[in-house]
């Protein structure tokens, strides 16, 4: 793997200030999964598992967790069965499982998207009541960064990521027969950090940050293409994105301003984005 997008074995963002402790924020991300598996009284440290981790609770207030094994290379899976962990590994074929964004469906199964190193490419896995199937949704280039997942009222997944090649951001859905796959923004370097939720009607909207204008930028389904804006301008900021709707289908986001070191919030009220810090 390229230096250049490795760093202390996580992903360097495209602009990072010195004031700012990657190192220190990104670590704490790891520490639910590394839990799952080591015993500090009697094991040796583990060699960074728990990277990338994705994390969702069912209906019962069990935590499940995706995440990277470094050592092994492997994308796994972790769930809480009431007095312990389960552990298992769900792809081990090459270097797997960067990005991973997690979603349980109505039965609480877990459905996973993820990176595959290896091959530079998108995949997903659903674990179908007795194993995990697998599949590579996007192979054209080098794709599948920073993915985001969300299933519909069937279960069907959408998944939003980056085309590392292109710089875009895009969007790949289940139709019940084939991944359709489409680009929502090309305009410069956009997609990382991007976020998704689907509204009543299932229709996608996906928060992201814009590399090359360094702005938050949100897009939205009409039902014939992609309406997109941008919501914040006001220096770096949109790393970390994290979106959801209201019960109206208002969006409401909430991300980080590199530019002033700030957690930030944008609300559509009133056919306007709002933007507030803190």
């Amino acid at each position: 793997m390229d230096a250049s997008i490795r760093w202390h074995g996580l992903r360097a963002a495209p602009h990072r200030p010195a004031a700012f402790n990657w190192v220190g924020f990104l670590l704490l991300l790891p520490t639910a999964a590394l839990a799952l598996t080591w015993n500090p009284k009697t094991d040796a440290p583990p060699a960074n598992v728990g990277l990338d981790n994705a994390r969702q609770l069912d209906s019962a207030g069990n935590p499940h967790i995706s995440y990277h094994d470094t050592a092994g290379g492997d994308l796994m899976y972790a769930a809480w069965n009431g007095t312990g962990w389960d552990v298992e590994t769900v792809d081990s074929t090459g270097q797997v499982g960067w990005y991973t964004a997690l979603a349980l469906d109505s039965a609480g199964n877990p459905h996973i998207s993820y990176y595959d190193i290896t091959n530079s490419d998108l995949k997903y896995a659903a674990w179908n009541g007795t194993g995990w199937d697998v599949e590579t949704v996007d192979s054209a280039g080098q794709v599948g960064w920073y993915t985001a997942l969300a299933l519909d009222d069937a279960g069907r997944p959408r998944i939003s990521y980056y085309d590392v090649g292109h710089g875009d951001l895009k969007y790949a859905a289940w139709d019940g027969a084939r991944w359709v796959i489409t680009t929502v923004d090309s305009a410069g370097q956009v997609g990382y950090h991007s976020s998704l939720a689907l509204d009543s009607d299932g229709d996608p909207r996906i928060s992201y940050y814009d590399i090359t204008n360094t702005d938050l930028k949100y897009a939205a389904w009409d039902g014939a293409g992609w309406a997109v804006t941008t919501v914040d301008s006001s220096g770096d900021v949109g790393y970390y994105t994290t979106l959801a709707l209201d019960s109206a289908g208002r969006p409401r986001i909430s991300y980080y301003d590199l530019t002033h070191g700030d957690q930030k919030s944008a609300a559509w009220d009133n056919g306007q984005w709002v933007v507030s810090s803190g």
